[in-house]
């Protein structure tokens, strides 16, 4: 199986329009995980710094 970094995963999934391509390219799963796991990260650090500012707030100093 091909090693697929972020730049090549965003590239994948944002250029191929064939998508019975894409399905049996190895590198589209490997490039979706990636997609996935770096959106999943990017939620929880957005709402950690929400969490962080809105106790930074409320804190009443």
């Amino acid at each position: 199986m091909p090693e697929v970094n972020l730049p090549r995963a965003i590239e994948i999934l944002t250029t191929e329009k064939n998508t019975a391509k894409l399905q049996s390219d190895p590198a589209f799963y490997e490039a979706l995980t990636i997609a996935l796991i770096c959106m999943s990260y990017c939620d929880a650090m957005i709402k950690a710094l929400g969490e962080a500012e809105i106790a930074k707030l409320t804190k009443g100093d």
